[in-house]
């Protein structure tokens, strides 16, 4: 059982990377974390919500943007 929990939280953070990334290509810039919310409500609904997205990144919005560039 724990390695799916495992899997899906690799498969969510990777979800919300790939959003992070529409976005980047989208605005041509990495979004401030309101700011990638925002965008998120309209344009990528259905990607991990705002609480969510806090879960799976523990160390907040700059944990998001590193695993970026990782």
């Amino acid at each position: 059982m724990p390695r799916r929990t495992d899997a899906r939280l690799v498969e969510q953070r990777e979800r919300v990377l790939a959003s992070v990334r529409r976005f980047v290509a989208e605005v041509g810039h990495v979004p401030r974390a309101m700011e990638y919310f925002r965008w998120r409500l309209e344009r990528d609904p259905q990607t991990p919500t705002q609480a969510t997205v806090y879960s799976l990144f523990p160390a907040g919005w700059n944990a998001v943007r590193d695993a970026l560039v990782s």
